[in-house]
């Protein structure tokens, strides 16, 4: 995941043709920093309700699906760093992982009757974040909506948010109490 790009170069594609919504596409060339490391080094904060997973699943190929064997060789995974909240630092944060009411993560563990603490890679869940940490965040509900308008303009001015996402995102602030 790419944390910050220093860009050196910006060329317009295909003429600089307009593409629906989208806008015209450009080639970038510049410098990548990323935030990938191993499960071992996520530095996940102390949240109630928080169980890190021990590892991440191996990446291994499987040549054949009818009859899969054990894999001759894996590759160990890189994994997304978080930050303070516990959210990835890494990619386009959208209103509610900028402007975090909990943490989110791409992954879940399993429990009873399936291996208990074994990674469920494809399901994530949602943690809120303590009604405390809440109001040390965001003092009043006005704090957090406009914090959520500032992201949300600043991801349409972007071109990184659609307007009508934009819009959605601002009237879902006056639903959080």
């Amino acid at each position: 995941m790419i944390v910050a790009l220093e860009i050196k170069t910006r060329t317009p594609l295909v003429g600089g043709a307009i593409f629906g919504a989208s806008g015209a596409y450009d080639r970038i060339e510049g410098t990548a920093a990323g935030t990938l490391v191993p499960a071992s080094e996520v530095a996940f904060p102390d949240l109630p309700g928080l169980t890190p997973p021990r590892a991440a699943n191996d990446v291994a190929p499987l040549p054949d699906w009818i009859d899969p064997k054990p894999a001759p060789r894996t590759y160990g995974a890189l994994v997304p760093q978080v930050g303070p909240d516990g959210n990835e630092l890494a990619g386009i944060k959208l209103p509610n992982i900028a402007v975090p009411r909990g943490v989110f993560t791409g992954w879940n563990l399993y429990k009873e009757p399936y291996p208990a603490g074994d990674l469920a890679d494809r399901e994530g869940s949602f943690l809120a974040f303590s009604a405390a940490r809440l109001a040390a965040l965001y003092p009043t509900q006005d704090a957090y909506a406009a914090a959520v308008r500032s992201v949300a303009r600043t991801l349409l001015r972007d071109r990184l948010l659609l307007a009508e996402d934009a819009a959605a995102y601002e009237a879902a602030t006056s639903s959080h109490h």
